[in-house]
């Protein structure tokens, strides 16, 4: 089939639309189950003892070629039978034929499966100190397992199978127990003023080792309008068993620096049996007012987290590849974790590991406010405004590199993830009798694509509008306390702002499926 007269090397799709669509499905099936005992010991004292079970099957199909009929034995060269030119636009009997592309064509399946089982028992109650103060007080124990494995099939547990993905192992099931003890006291040391305290303690076994979490939150009720409020804590998040043992695989379109082309890469994430638990100090301090149906909260938050559980950063690391000239005008990006298909140079395997990255710092505000308007004989007209705004995002890539600030931008060549500095929602809810009308407008700030040059990616806006009626709303009838409700997410069918990457959006922040349409119904009883 080849025109040239001379041996031609191919960089594309092994087959074009003479293979039609192609599926690639996933499946998941959920269950949960809980069941408990609550009995009071006496008139300020309870108990409670309950056990709850969670279960999740996730299957993956993609399709992939078949390398021992796309190949001749033992070499990098197609099969005869195989047409990779436009030799067939002239002449369609040289195309290459529905049989033969179905030949080579295979699924290939993965399947990962996890369980959790959590067992609790615990006791609460209250203790009077003076007048009509009490002391709350609960605390209890907690035993939980969770496990995983994954089945990648035999066509892609060994090398040399499947074209596209590469050979990952199957895993597990491994299985993570933790045991853990908690106490919580509330304490009402004035009319007004209230402390919370907290302490938990987990045990992860193993390299995992144990922690101790406190947390101490204040409430001040400045007058019948205003409270103050605030709290500090640590908090913990211990590695999962994919994340120590597992593998993964996926196909991601990588820009090679020594070049500039993006072609599809294969990334192999690796578990990590030396990873250390991830911690982090939170801090909140705000305000809540309330007054002639006005509403206004205003909170500062700050979250310092540490060694922080993460996937290595795919782009980042070919990023930061060095670019060796391995012939005249021919330069390719060598770092470890990089395989390159030796007759093109281009990238063919990207390897990374889950890690302990550096840290993260990051600060900002949640404002709210709202106020309620009577429109006499026409029901009432709420309207609030939401938003967030973070002030600081800085990040330490690696326990050892400099602190970078990583605000307004996409992040994809860190760890972290995309970081618009500003979202904010407007809600209008009118009701009257049983009718019911709101509408959402949602905004999400413009940021910077660190992967194209530092372009713009747009700010986007949409709006979800809904109508819901309520029959008989406090009766007892059959139709009372039903709810029909209708409505159309992304109302005006905006689309995503362009991001020049797989997909053409950020999947990290908008929702590229334009308009959605529903209807519910819902009975109380």
């Amino acid at each position: 089939f080849n025109p040239f007269g001379a041996p031609a090397l191919y960089i594309g799709r092994p087959f074009g639309t003479e293979a039609g669509t192609v599926d690639e499905t996933s499946d998941s099936r959920t269950v949960r189950a809980a069941a408990g005992i609550v009995w009071d010991i006496s008139s300020n004292w309870r108990s409670e003892v309950s056990y709850v079970y969670g279960e999740n099957e996730f299957d993956l199909t993609f399709n992939d070629i078949l390398l021992d009929g796309f190949f001749q034995p033992g070499t990098n060269f197609v099969v005869d039978e195989y047409n990779a030119f436009a030799t067939s636009i002239t002449n369609p009997s040289l195309a290459n034929s529905r049989e033969f592309v179905a030949s080579l064509s295979t699924v290939v399946p993965i399947s990962l499966e996890s369980n959790l089982h959590v067992l609790e028992a615990g006791v609460s109650g209250s203790l009077a100190i003076s007048g009509d103060l009490e002391v709350g007080i609960a605390g209890g124990v907690q035993y939980r397992r969770n496990e995983a494995s994954l089945d990648a099939g035999e066509l892609i547990n060994s090398p040399g199978n499947v074209l596209f993905i590469f050979p990952i192992d199957d895993f597990g099931p491994e299985s993570v127990d933790v045991y853990a003890a908690y106490a919580e006291v509330g304490v009402p040391i004035t009319s007004k003023l209230n402390l919370q305290a907290a302490v938990r303690y987990e045990n992860y076994g193993g390299g995992i080792g144990d922690t101790v979490d406190p947390k101490f939150a204040l409430t001040f009720d400045a007058s019948d309008s205003v409270t103050l409020r605030g709290s500090v804590g640590t908090s913990f998040r211990a590695p999962t068993p994919l994340q120590i043992s597992g593998q993964t695989t996926q196909t991601v379109p990588i820009v090679n620096p020594c070049s500039g082309q993006r072609l599809a890469s294969s990334v192999l994430t690796n578990g990590n049996s030396e990873l250390t638990p991830e911690d982090a100090t939170t801090a909140t301090l705000g305000f809540a007012f309330e007054r002639n149906d006005i509403r206004l909260s205003l909170d500062y938050w700050s979250y310092d987290y540490d060694n922080v559980i993460t996937r290595e950063s795919a782009e980042a690391l070919v990023a930061n590849a060095a670019c060796i000239e391995v012939a005249p005008g021919v330069a390719v990006p060598v770092a470890d974790g990089i395989s390159l298909n030796p007759l093109t140079s281009q990238i063919s395997q990207i390897e990374v590991d889950f890690i302990n990255a550096g840290s993260i710092e990051t600060d900002g505000i949640d404002l709210k406010i709202g106020k309620t308007f009577s429109l006499d004989d026409l029901g009432t007209l709420d309207l609030e405004l939401s938003g967030t705004l973070i002030t600081i995002f800085d990040v330490q890539e690696t326990p050892n590199s400099p602190t970078v600030d990583r605000l307004d931008s996409r992040n994809i060549t860190s760890f972290t993830r995309s970081t618009p500095d500003l979202r904010a929602n407007l809600r209008a809810s009118w009701n009257m009798g049983g009718h019911q009308v709101t509408a959402f407008v949602r905004y999400i700030d413009d940021y910077t694509d660190d992967l194209n040059n530092d372009r713009r990616i747009d700010s986007y806006t949409s709006l979800d509008l809904q109508y819901a009626y309520v029959f008989g709303e406090g009766g007892t009838g059959l139709t009372d306390g039903l709810r029909l409700q209708a409505g159309a997410l992304n109302l005006t069918d905006e689309q995503p702002p362009f991001v020049n990457d797989r997909g053409g959006f950020d999947a990290l922040v908008h929702d590229p499926r334009g308009r959605l349409l529903y209807v519910g119904l819902t009975k109380q009883f």
